[in-house]
């Protein structure tokens, strides 16, 4: 089952974190500041884009790769293991790369965070993977407004 989803900038400013399962904010700090302690954030700037890297933290599988300005994190235990979640991630990042015409800066994350949680919220339902296909995601994240009559 997926746990949560994470993107932050090089320096470890959380720009999104959404959680799959009922959370306390006290046991997000705590996940956050444990899985961040993990990272060697320095080798972390340097990385090529597209270099996954993965971490145990507190019984989760976390997949991580830099993507541009920002590093995009994925967890999950269970069924949903550092396979899983590389494809999971994969995608997220596909859809979020399209949204921002395939530049990932801070500015362009924040101007389309909408519609990367919508996106995310279509790939996963209730912490399971739901949809993996890329089109069809972007299909669902257009939003645009209902048409009315005039």
């Amino acid at each position: 089952m997926l746990h949560s989803a994470l993107v932050t900038t090089e320096k470890g400013v959380v720009l999104m974190s959404r959680y799959m399962r009922p959370s306390l904010s006290e046991e997000k700090r705590i996940y956050e500041e444990t899985l961040f302690s993990l990272l060697n954030w320095n080798r972390l700037q340097l990385a090529n884009d597209g270099e996954e890297n993965l971490v145990v933290c507190l019984k989760q599988y976390v997949v991580y790769r830099k993507h541009g300005d920002m590093i995009w994190f994925l967890s999950g235990n269970g069924e949903d293991d550092e396979l899983v979640l590389h494809d999971v991630l994969e995608t997220i990042v596909a859809v979020a790369g399209a949204h921002m015409e395939k530049r990932c800066t801070e500015s362009l994350f924040l101007s389309n965070h909408a519609k990367i949680l919508v996106a995310l919220d279509e790939l996963v339902f209730q912490g399971h993977v739901d949809n993996t296909e890329v089109a069809s995601i972007l299909q669902m994240t257009k939003l645009k407004p209902y048409p009315t009559k005039v």
